[in-house]
């Protein structure tokens, strides 16, 4: 079975080729980077491109797999868009996985593991998950103060077995540094690619677990500045008081 990834996520994005056997074990076939902010120009580029180094054909992919998110509301919406495509075009089904439940899945020891993104703002993208990325037990977007709060919490009154307590923390760089600002120095720096998502993606596989493409939508956790902002009457349209 030849999957293709698509993670349009972050700041940069990359799309990624393996194959698997029935036995689930995977072989990397490839992994090509995105640059910031050429999304729209180089996805369908770098996608021709993998398949042409792999001698392979748009019809011979068995499945797509997209990250869905949070992140970028721009990036999210070309990696949808071109996954949902290819997905109509060719009749192949599509795996959704969160972002920060594959960075929850490089640690298959940990029984539940917290991961974390900066959303800007001074905002981060928080989820916990267990059964290595398979279960959400929680994902929110939290600010500093809160997420000092769940930490402080967290260290007063350990609860063994609480599903909202995590065994290990993952993040990628940017967020280290403030979360040793908030107490919490032992992160684990990771960076996901494209290439990252196959170990969950396989268990979604076998579990038949393919999103609807009809109605897949990006994960944002919050709303867009154009929705915010739809709500916001303008001064002109304020009654006086």
């Amino acid at each position: 079975m030849r999957w293709l990834a698509v993670d349009t996520a972050g700041e940069t994005g990359s799309v990624a080729l393996a194959q698997w056997d029935d036995g689930g074990r995977m072989t990397p076939m490839g992994c090509v980077g995105l640059p910031t902010r050429s999304f729209s120009a180089r996805l369908i580029p770098a996608i021709s491109e993998l398949l042409q180094q792999n001698h392979i054909a748009l019809v011979d992919i068995d499945g797509f797999v997209v990250v869905r998110g949070p992140g970028s509301f721009t990036g999210l919406r070309v990696g949808l868009s071109a996954v949902k495509g290819l997905a109509e075009a060719t009749g192949r089904p599509v795996i959704a996985l969160s972002r920060l439940a594959v960075m929850a899945s490089m640690q298959p020891e940990a029984p539940q593991v917290r991961a974390l993104l900066d959303a800007g703002r001074g905002e981060f993208y928080h989820g916990i998950y267990r059964d290595a990325g398979g279960e959400c037990a929680q994902e929110s977007l939290e600010t500093a103060t809160t997420l000092r709060a769940i930490f402080a919490d967290e260290k007063s009154s350990p609860r063994p077995g609480d599903r909202t307590v995590a065994d290990c923390t993952v993040a990628e760089s940017a967020v280290v540094t403030a979360l040793s600002l908030l107490g919490q120095s032992a992160a684990i720096v990771v960076h996901v690619t494209a290439a990252d998502v196959f170990p969950l993606a396989w268990r979604f596989c076998q579990q038949q677990n393919f999103a609807d493409v009809a109605l897949l939508d990006a994960n944002y956790l919050r709303q867009s500045d154009a929705e915010l902002f739809a709500k916001i009457p303008s001064k002109s349209l304020v009654p006086d008081t």
